[in-house]
C-alpha cells in the first residue's frame, strides 16, 4: 500500500513515466515485476508481435500502478524490503529507486 497519505494522481504518474523513463527502463521494470511476462523485444518478435512502443510500455506499467495504487519505485522498494532473497537488488535497479 502507498506509504504517503496523499492519493496517487494516476494522470500525473502516467505523464511522469512518459517524460522521465525511457523505453528501456520501462521494459526492464516490467521484466523485474513480472518475470513471466512477455515484455522484451525478443519475446514479442518470437510471438509474431511488434515490440512495444514507449507509450505501450507506459500503459503496461500503469496497469500495475493502478492495481497497486503505488508508484513503480514504491512497488520495488516494498518488494525488496519484504523479500530481499527473491528479488536481489542488482546495482542497475538503483536507477529506478532514485527516480
Amino acid at each position: 500500500m502507498q506509504e504517503n497519505l496523499e492519493p496517487l494522481d494516476l494522470s500525473a504518474e502516467r505523464e511522469r513515466l512518459l517524460t522521465t523513463w525511457d523505453r528501456h527502463d520501462l521494459i526492464d521494470w516490467l521484466c523485474w515485476v513480472d518475470p513471466n511476462g512477455m515484455w522484451t523485444d525478443e519475446d514479442m518478435l518470437a510471438n509474431e508481435m511488434d515490440p512495444m512502443s514507449q507509450e505501450e510500455a507506459v500503459d503496461q506499467v500503469m496497469s500495475f500502478v493502478e492495481e497497486e495504487m503505488e508508484t513503480p519505485e514504491q512497488m520495488m522498494k516494498g518488494s525488496l524490503k519484504a523479500n530481499p532473497n527473491r528479488y536481489p537488488k542488482p546495482e542497475e535497479f538503483d536507477r529506478f529507486l532514485k527516480k
